[in-house]
């Protein structure tokens, strides 16, 4: 699967740092979190459907 959109949002700056730091601990990118989450996300709409 080709990683070629751009994802941007704003979120609060204190949950972005604390976000970030537990990502950081086991290595995990932001782009993986995100992608996990749409994953997720679009796993679910097509099995409510």
């Amino acid at each position: 699967m080709a990683r070629d959109a751009i994802v941007s949002a704003r979120v609060n700056e204190n949950l972005k740092t604390e976000a970030e730091s537990i990502l950081q601990q086991p290595g995990i990118p932001v782009s993986v979190a995100f992608t996990t989450l749409y994953r997720q996300l679009s796993d679910k709409a097509f099995l409510s459907l």
